[in-house]
């Protein structure tokens, strides 16, 4: 059985979601704050591919944010949103044998451009690398702020309101 062996140094400011042959793989934190996983596979070869999923991307997001937001006590109890704004597109096939280590370098991230160097044996054939900025996720970030810090005074002033008219 081969074994695959994948790091990912720098990448856990963006949180990339990792599918190695069509399957979701989960990456672990080491004590350096780099993300290792492993993958044992049947074949010589692995089709490797890093992306990046946000919430404000999916298709019912506004109705999401907001029956969070009150379950959350007004937004009180809920994460914060992160501001992180790029799409991540890292494909790559990888010859596997025996025990492969192949490890994946995030560069700083502006605008847009190449998202990461691989680094590990000869036999990985990069098939796309690159990420952009985002921008339908930014300005839903935007949105869901505005609602959110509206909705909070506008709840806090009705309370006030009503406790001043009893």
């Amino acid at each position: 059985m081969n074994t695959l062996s994948l790091k990912l140094l720098g990448a856990s400011r963006i949180n990339p979601t990792v599918y190695i042959d069509g399957k979701k793989i989960k990456c672990k934190k080491n004590k350096f704050g780099a993300l290792e996983c492993a993958y044992n596979c049947a074949k010589s070869e692995a089709e490797v591919v890093i992306t990046r999923q946000t919430e404000l991307g999916g298709k019912l997001w506004l109705l999401m944010n907001m029956i969070f937001f009150f379950i959350s006590i007004l937004g009180i109890l809920d994460p914060p949103y992160d501001k992180v704004c790029v799409a991540v597109d890292c494909k790559f096939v990888v010859q596997v044998q025996g025990d492969t280590s192949v490890t994946v370098k995030v560069g700083t991230l502006g605008d847009s451009g190449k998202f990461a160097t691989i680094e590990g044996t000869d036999g990985i054939k990069e098939i796309s690398n690159y990420y952009a900025f985002d921008k339908k996720i930014k300005r839903r970030w935007r949105i869901q702020a505005a609602l959110r810090v509206i909705l909070f005074i506008g709840i806090v002033v009705g309370l006030i309101f009503l406790l001043i008219n009893k």
